[in-house]
């Protein structure tokens, strides 16, 4: 079951309503690529099945706010996510839309690191995204 958001509430998920939208492009993606390689960097979303759009786009907005308050950059992206996955059952687990915040730290790896645990409990998210400094791993781990 994927939550039901038309392409203009993404869009406001996303963006926001006031922010100016940029699509991707060559120099951003390199300068993407340049903080995974070089630095800490995690990816984490606020966004939950049972919350209603509403209640979504606050804690979207939320996250994003609390991150940059902490000083990390932080950019939007956009994919999917199998909630509350079982690999003993596949037929639990919720595809959903998952509007994600990538959040780029510095060379101070558990300074992101519990930053990103505790957002996540926060926001009972099944998982997080993490990477640490100058670590370029072939297998991701959840945290």
């Amino acid at each position: 079951m994927q939550i039901p958001y038309d392409a203009e509430e993404v869009q406001e998920l996303l963006f926001g309503k006031t922010d100016t939208v940029e699509p991707y492009n060559e120099s951003s993606l390199n300068r993407l690529l340049e903080k995974i390689e070089t630095g800490s960097v995690g990816i984490i979303s606020a966004l939950r099945n049972e919350n209603s759009k509403e209640g979504n786009l606050k804690n979207h907005q939320e996250l994003k706010e609390e991150l940059r308050k902490r000083g990390f950059g932080t950019t939007i992206l956009k994919g999917h996510f199998i909630e509350d996955y079982n690999p003993g059952d596949k037929t639990k687990g919720k595809d959903v839309v998952e509007v994600s915040i990538f959040v780029a730290g510095d060379k101070e790896n558990q300074k992101l690191k519990n930053a990103l645990i505790e957002l996540g409990k926060k926001y009972k998210q099944d998982s997080i995204l993490y990477k640490p400094n100058k670590v370029v791993e072939t297998r991701n781990k959840l945290l």
